[in-house]
């Protein structure tokens, strides 16, 4: 039988020796670069989510070179995200997305009166319930003069996986472009492309939401692609609307300035289409059923049809025609009135308005149990006010928003105060 040779020292030096040439070397190190450029390059601007909403654990796409030091990023990817709200809600939207738990999953955040940017690691699923949002876009950054770049291969591909990601979050039909000189040849050129590459048809009311524009206060063009085919205000229980009727993300914060308990009766009078009871009944699940009630048949068939639509059935709506200012309630039996009153336009008249408010509250004041309260919301601040203090209703201005043009206030009222014909309230 034939033993194998041994290797002898001066082999093993010769082999060692001819690994370690310059020659060989260059070459090892070249082939490892285009190993790691191969593997960097199957996904590049992969996206943090899944299509389920939950983080993907793996090296974040986005770095944001302000990253604090001191409050480091967890190991799951990152995406730069912004989210829209109406002008006056950005306190409730604050609170709101604390009570959530998105902020401790947020880095270097960034705020304007209408928006908050910010790098996110948690799941998109907790952003999506906070329902004082308009939209959620996740964002891409490219370092190109004008968009004219994006067409280059290395933009290109970078935008092509990152919207490739996005897509797989909702289901898309069409796509549309928001951009100033959307119309222009190269953004013609960038339609067709986006439209080719993810098999999507380009329409003016199409639901996957592009945006470009400049960097603020920076050299660059950033992509905004909505996470969502519809805005997070469009809920998908809204089956009908209504003149007047109530956008729901400022019935989301008035809930959660509300502060709603488990034990709260609720009342929503002059419903409307019901967007404040469906609202109260998302947010919190109630030991009662919400009653909303309308004087006009319409409003309560209008609110029949939005409520059926609800996917969330924690707690009921108990819908009646009735007229607010003559309620079979017993005397004290209401915690809570969430009332959008008419503002004097699309419904109603501001003279009418006259009649309404002091034959409405007297009957809030019957009732409403000793701990009660009422959010209001009106745009006819003028006569509400001046009927607010000349009554001993306390009351409080909790926020103005801009609401389709104009601009509403929300106030809480507390219960009369006995013996006093006259409390004027706090406005802040």
């Amino acid at each position: 039988m034939k033993t194998p040779k041994k290797s002898s020292s001066k082999n093993k030096s010769k082999s060692k020796s001819k690994a370690s040439s310059p020659k060989n070397s260059k070459l090892n190190s070249k082939n490892s670069s285009k190993s790691s450029s191969s593997s960097r390059s199957k996904r590049p601007g992969s996206s943090t989510f899944s299509k389920s909403g939950k983080p993907l654990k793996k090296a974040a796409s986005f770095h944001n070179k302000t990253a604090s030091h001191t409050n480091p990023a967890p190991a799951e990817a990152s995406q730069l995200l912004e989210i829209e709200f109406l002008l006056g809600l950005k306190d409730v939207v604050k609170s709101d997305l604390k009570a959530a738990g998105v902020f401790k999953d947020a880095r270097n955040i960034t705020e304007t009166d209408t928006t908050m940017t910010f790098s996110y690691f948690g799941k998109l699923s907790r952003l999506k319930k906070v329902g004082s949002i308009l939209s959620i876009y996740a964002v891409k950054r490219f370092t190109v003069p004008r968009p004219k770049a994006l067409l280059g291969h290395e933009h290109w591909s970078s935008l092509l996986a990152f919207l490739k990601d996005m897509k797989q979050l909702d289901t898309f039909e069409s796509f549309r472009f928001s951009a100033a000189g959307k119309d222009s040849v190269v953004f013609n050129r960038l339609r067709d492309d986006i439209s080719k590459a993810l098999f999507l048809r380009h329409h003016d009311e199409g639901d996957f939401l592009l945006r470009f524009r400049p960097i603020e206060n920076a050299e660059g063009w950033e992509v905004l692609a909505r996470v969502t085919n519809r805005p997070s205000s469009a809920r998908a229980w809204r089956l009908c609307n209504q003149a007047g009727g109530l956008n729901a993300t400022v019935a989301a914060a008035v809930v959660s300035i509300a502060n709603i308990r488990q034990t709260d009766r609720i009342y929503c009078p002059m419903c409307g289409s019901g967007t404040l009871a469906i609202e109260a009944a998302r947010a919190v699940g109630l030991e009662h059923p919400i009653v909303a009630t309308d004087i006009s048949q319409t409003s309560v068939t209008c609110t029949e049809t939005n409520v059926a639509a609800m996917t969330f059935k924690n707690t009921n709506i108990l819908i009646s025609k009735e007229d607010a200012t003559r309620t079979a309630f017993d005397a004290q039996s209401i915690d809570l009135v969430l009332v959008n009153m008419p503002w004097g336009d699309a419904v109603s008249t501001v003279e009418e308005n006259s009649d309404l408010y002091p034959a409405f509250f007297q009957e809030m004041q019957r009732i409403l149990s000793p701990q009660g309260r009422i959010l209001v919301i009106t745009h006819d601040m003028r006569r509400f006010e001046s009927f607010l203090n000349t009554s001993s209703w306390n009351y409080e201005q909790k926020l103005q928003v801009y609401h389709g043009g104009h601009y509403p206030r929300v106030y809480l009222l507390k219960g009369p105060i006995k013996g006093s014909s006259s409390k004027k309230g706090s406005r802040t």
